[in-house]
Order: structure tokens, then sequence, then C-alpha cells
């Protein structure tokens, strides 16, 4: 059995199942997974003849269509609840599935009010309060903490604090005012 099956198992062994989320015909664990933002994972890993323990894998070494430079997936997931501050689970990210890679989603609520000056924007100003950003962003920092030399951290940013965009809310749509350009850069860069 490959290393990321047993993974997986052992997470589907310790995640509650919630019947509202089921989205995928068959075994409880698509549930479960589809709960904690592991659904894609699970469907590769258990869909077809994976479940019975019959995979098929094809690597042809004389072609090259990319590099891939590390593992990894979402350190947070707006359903994954307390399940990201689970001390297994972060162990289990790091050495059981040997991520390296490690995606947060940056909430634009955390800069909720209006920064007249872009030079005034500073980090120890930023506002997390919501547990789903308190937690996602808690698991990266711990995962990061174990791996550091090895550990690629990187931020996603969906949209910029709504105050810096054309409706006023982060989500909707709307552009990037042409007057809040600098203080944009200046949010990343914080």
């Amino acid at each position: 059995m490959i290393p990321t099956m047993n993974l997986l198992r052992r997470l589907a062994a310790r995640i509650p199942v919630s019947s509202t989320h089921q989205t995928m015909p068959g075994s409880p664990r698509h549930r479960m997974f589809r709960q904690t933002g592991l659904a894609v994972l699970l469907a590769v890993a258990t869909w077809g003849g994976a479940a019975s323990g019959q995979v098929s894998l094809s690597v042809d070494c004389a072609k090259r269509y990319q590099t891939i430079v590390g593992l990894g997936t979402c350190g947070m997931h707006w359903t994954g609840g307390d399940l990201y501050l689970n001390k297994d689970l972060q162990r289990m990210y790091v050495e059981d599935l040997g991520a390296s890679i490690i995606r947060f989603g940056v909430p634009p609520a955390v800069l909720p009010q209006e920064v007249a000056d872009p030079k005034d924007i500073h980090f120890k100003d930023f506002v997390v309060n919501t547990p789903q950003a308190r937690n996602g962003l808690e698991f990266t920092a711990a995962v990061f903490a174990m791996n550091p030399k090895e550990m690629t951290v990187i931020a996603s940013v969906w949209s910029p604090p709504g105050w810096m965009k054309t409706t006023g809310k982060t989500s909707g749509g709307g552009q990037l005012r042409k007057d809040r350009v600098e203080h944009y850069a200046q949010y990343l860069a914080e």
C-alpha cells in the first residue's frame, strides 16, 4: 500500500462523519473528506480499483513535462474547524504525507478598516477574527515549524480588503481601485 493511502485511511478513521456533506456516492470517507477539504486526495486514492488495493501506475522516466518541487495542500479549509489544531494531523501532514509545501488563503478581512497612508499598513494591525482563518494560519505555522528548512509557504490572495475595491466588498466582483494600488502592494508585503 502506498504511504498516501495509509495517511488517508488514518485520517479517515479520526474525522467525524457528517451525513449532510455527502456529495459523492460510496463510502463514508467521501462524506468525511468533503467536510475537511481533502475530497480530491481521497477520490484519487480510493476511486475505482484503488479502494480494493489494485492500483496501476505507469511512469515513463524518459519523458519530462515539468519539475515537481514538492508535495503539499492548502493549509486551511472553511469546514475544517478545530481539526487543524490536532497535533496528530499536523505531524501526519509533515511526516507521513511528507509535505514540503503548504498554501494558505490570506483572509481579506485581516485589514477591515481603511488606512489613509499605505506606509501606515503594518502586519501587527492585521485582525484574524474568524476561527476558520485562525485555525488555518495556526496549522500553517505549526507544520512550518516542524520542517522550516524544507517547507515552502505560499500565501494565496483571493481578494483585496473591501475598502480597496471599487465595490467596497471582498466578494461579488469589483476591481482594485486605482488610488489603492500602493495600499495593496504594502498589504501584500506585510
